[in-house]
């Protein structure tokens, strides 16, 4: 059974990584052997080395980032949290809206992750009520 505490500091911790960029930090938030699908469709990105090197390719060109969260959605082993992100690349504005779906492990270290998101190449504003910026 997930833990709601666990969850919420998990989610607190990966986007404090993702707005300080900090690839290292967000791979030791997974266990040794995690899977993290990028896109529901292809292959998972499999292990933490491998995690930490997508993240650095990911971030390598935001610029400056807002992150923002709706509280986890627990059940089973299984958390559930919508996010919004907001950054500006070469002037080109960009807003995503996502969800993750993680699964952890009784230490907390994620041991699946599946996001989908959408993106949009303008300021979207973030959902109305989601005061859990991070």
């Amino acid at each position: 059974m997930v833990d709601r505490v666990a969850v919420d500091r998990w989610v607190a911790e990966y986007f404090r990584c993702w707005l300080e960029k900090d690839a290292n930090g967000l791979a030791e938030l997974f266990a040794e052997d995690a899977l993290y699908a990028v896109n529901p469709f292809r292959d998972p990105i499999a292990g933490r080395g491998a995690i930490r090197d997508y993240w650095n390719r990911a971030t390598a060109r935001q610029g400056v980032l807002r992150v923002m969260s709706a509280p986890p959605l627990c059940d089973g082993d299984r958390a559930a949290v919508e996010w919004w992100a907001s950054w500006v690349t070469d002037g080109m504005p960009t807003t995503l809206r996502g969800c993750l779906l993680v699964r952890l492990t009784w230490d907390g270290k994620c041991e699946e992750l599946c996001e989908y998101w959408h993106s949009e190449k303008a300021t979207v504003p973030a959902p109305r009520g989601w005061d859990r910026a991070n």
